[in-house]
């Protein structure tokens, strides 16, 4: 069985930093300045725009998480959060995707033996963080 987190890790926390590089981009942000204020190469902030990276889940129907990485983002742009807080806000939205079931149906592809209809794992696990255990 593949753990969740290794799926979150591989599926969730990419997709969110996507959405954070976009909101950033969509903010007035040059490439260059994005990866500086993030820490991470230019060329990875090139891929999550191309969606290249962080492009095979779409959390745009999960509201909490795209207000999560919106206040991310003008922390970032406003030069309030650094290092900690980026990869404290990330985790939170990432958190938010998983308690709101996300990876159910690409959990059951890579594990028949679960029902994403009946799983509770997530919710159960992150009910602090938007779930509904």
């Amino acid at each position: 069985m593949r753990s969740i987190f290794e799926l979150g890790y591989r599926y969730v926390f990419p997709t969110v930093m996507r959405m954070l590089v976009e909101e950033l981009e969509r903010l007035g942000m040059r490439e260059a300045e994005i990866a500086r204020r993030l820490g991470i190469p230019r060329s990875t902030v090139s891929r999550y725009l191309s969606g290249e990276r962080g492009g095979r889940l779409d959390l745009g129907d999960v509201p909490e998480v795209a207000s999560l990485v919106k206040r991310l983002a003008a922390s970032v742009r406003e030069g309030i959060a650094g290092p900690e807080e980026i990869y404290l806000g990330v985790t939170e939205a990432a958190l938010q995707a998983l308690a709101a079931k996300v990876l159910c149906r690409q959990h059951a592809l890579l594990d028949p033996r679960l029902d994403p209809e009946r799983c509770s794992v997530c919710p159960t696990l992150f009910a602090s963080h938007g779930g509904s255990a």
